[in-house]
């Protein structure tokens, strides 16, 4: 009976069961239906509610993955093609999910349609007041998740499309088929993400129609796979990011074939789509194998850090003229200098048209101070529009950010800002909080990088090794008060007073670590060089950076913080990337 279910429901989803046939009868386990059995372990850990979430697999694979994501991630080593998966991926909480499809489907389908109530369901919509000058059709509408994992972000599409065509009477038997045949779109690297993704819409769909399966419907996900066909050479490296050169169909000789996966896959990678929602792939560019840098450094020369900047980009070229390019990602490329092309292309050609800063505690499982997202929408060719932005910052670093959400939307303590305004700070940062008097301040007052010569400082490779709070060290072994590099050298001490940033602090203060450089560094400059000889290092990374301005006299301050508070630090520190400082001339330090 098991078997006769298993190759019954191959007929229906041959994408998530595969037909058993008398000798792979072999490879089931004997007890696959005792009570001892991983199944069955399975079951009871569930809870009835959560039993009865199609999601539920999907959250599974999240947790049966994070091992193997750890493991890649601890290794400290370029990742191959197939660990980019493992290492990039950074699941969203429901609250977000919510967020950026309610303000992308549900703004879309709320400018076609002022009148509707579909907004009442949306919790995490926020009202504005733009118009459409065409109606779109319920069928017409397209949504895509260019890394859609195991469709989180796609099944409560699903929900509000479902709520969309109920409001326009559509027959309730035919809405799940039209929604997996007409809107929903998705693709991913990772095979058994595509695949969950696939089992979660038809589930979806059997939860809505209890007769669906009797329908010859099929999800339109892909897992991205090379066909053997030169225009998708590398796609499991590059993903979604790579286009298609060529409008011909995979035809190789008498061994042509154009399987429904190939031309959904070549339709989606050249389309464009009215809303394109994602939380995409996080990892730096020198984490990541040269094939995939030199794709990014050719193709997206104004995002090229990180493959989630890079992801912003290439959504916009898949987003529709008007239409809504959504994402979860980290919350620094709204500021600092590294993503100011980015800032100034989007700028230049679209509008925000709906951003939350959440800042701290984004993402509850990861329990990181480093992980602090924004969550954004931009509308693509509207350039110049007023746009609505909520900072979540302002609430305690561990607290709870839904509710945060909540209750600034509810006090309206939304900013109304136009994206043009951004341009006015040198570098284009999206400080929506900043007041128009502030934005004069930088055009008429002189810029520090005309007053001071501000620097990264060293990073060791090592702070267990290298690092220590100054009262593990005894007195005598640390050294004060050196002037230069020579000094400390000539001192014969090992430890040195170290700027490595810390809590928020004005003025003066934060103090508390030294660092091992005695004789000029010599222990962390031979452990870089043999890190950088195992391939444990990148070359950029391979001895300490800026060290002429060690032990001089300047200023310092907090990279990771909230608010800016500049530090005193007299002669003889050195610092890091947490502490990084300026160096003005000595009459201009306390004036």
């Amino acid at each position: 009976l098991f078997i006769a279910t298993c190759n019954n429901y191959s007929r229906l989803m041959p994408f998530m069961f595969e037909a058993i046939s008398d000798y792979t009868e072999l490879l089931l386990p004997e007890d696959m239906l005792s009570s001892n059995s991983i199944r069955s372990k399975v079951v009871e850990a569930m809870s009835s509610e959560d039993s009865k979430d199609v999601e539920i697999i999907g959250w599974l694979y999240q947790f049966y993955i994070n091992e193997k994501k750890d493991e890649v991630i601890q290794a400290k080593k370029k990742y191959k093609t197939s660990e980019i998966p493992f290492a990039s991926q950074l699941f969203t909480p429901d609250w977000l999910v919510q967020y950026i499809t309610d303000n992308t489907l549900g703004q879309l389908w709320m400018e076609n349609n002022p009148n509707s109530s579909l907004k009442e369901s949306m919790q995490y919509y926020v009202a504005r007041d733009t118009l459409s000058d065409k109606k779109l059709l319920p069928e017409e509408i397209k949504v895509f998740d260019p890394c859609c994992g195991s469709g989180h972000t796609l099944t409560y599409a699903f929900d509000l499309l479902t709520a969309i065509y109920e409001e326009e009477g559509y027959n309730k038997s035919e809405i799940p088929s039209l929604i997996l045949q007409n809107n929903l779109f998705g693709c991913d690297i990772d095979k058994r993400a595509s695949v969950l993704a696939n089992f979660a819409l038809t589930m979806k769909a059997r939860q809505y129609h209890k007769r669906f399966f009797k329908k010859d419907v099929k999800p339109n996900i892909v897992e991205l796979e090379d066909y053997g066909s030169d225009e998708f050479v590398g796609i499991k490296n590059f993903g979604s990011l790579l286009v298609p050169y060529s409008s011909a169909s995979f035809d190789d000789g008498i061994f042509g074939q154009s399987t429904r996966e190939y031309d959904i896959q070549k339709k989606i990678l050249s389309s464009e789509f009215h809303c394109v929602v994602t939380n995409p792939p996080y990892k730096a560019k020198g984490d990541l194998n040269k094939e995939l840098q030199k794709y990014m450094e050719k193709n997206y020369p104004n995002s090229k850090a990180d493959l989630f900047s890079v992801f912003i980009e290439r959504c916009l070229e898949l987003t529709k003229s008007n239409g809504f390019s959504s994402m979860v990602t980290m919350q620094g490329w709204l500021f600092i200098d590294t993503y100011k092309d980015l800032r100034k292309f989007i700028l230049d050609n679209h509008s925000f048209d709906n951003l939350i800063q959440i800042g701290f505690n984004s993402f509850p499982e990861l329990n990181s101070k480093f992980a602090l997202a924004a969550s954004f929408i931009i509308q693509k060719n509207q350039k110049g529009k007023i746009g609505s932005f909520i900072s979540l910052n302002n609430a305690p670093k561990n607290a709870n950010k839904e509710q945060v959400f909540f209750n600034q939307k509810e006090s309206n303590s939304i900013f109304k800002v136009n994206s043009e305004s951004f341009k006015s700070i040198d570098g284009n940062p999206i400080s929506f909080e900043a007041s128009g008097d502030l934005r004069k301040v930088f055009k008429i007052s002189k810029k520090l990088k005309n007053e001071a010569e501000p620097r990264v400082g060293l990073q060791t490779g090592s702070n267990d090794d290298f690092v220590r709070f100054w009262y593990e060290i005894s007195s005598e072994l640390i050294g004060l008060n050196c002037h230069t590099i020579e000094e400390s050298v000539t001192s014969k001490k090992k430890w040195f007073p170290y700027n490595k940033g810390g809590g928020f602090r004005k003025w003066y203060g934060n103090q508390l670590f030294v660092v091992d450089w005695e004789n000029d560094g010599f222990n962390i400059r031979q452990d870089k060089l043999d890190k950088l000889e195992r391939g444990l290092c990148l070359p950029g990374n391979s001895k300490p950076k800026n060290t002429q301005y060690y032990f001089r006299e300047g200023i310092t301050w907090s990279l990771i913080g909230l608010t800016f508070g500049p530090r005193y630090t007299p002669v003889g520190s050195l610092f890091d990337v947490g502490g990084s400082s300026a160096f003005p001339e000595k009459n201009k330090i306390l004036n």
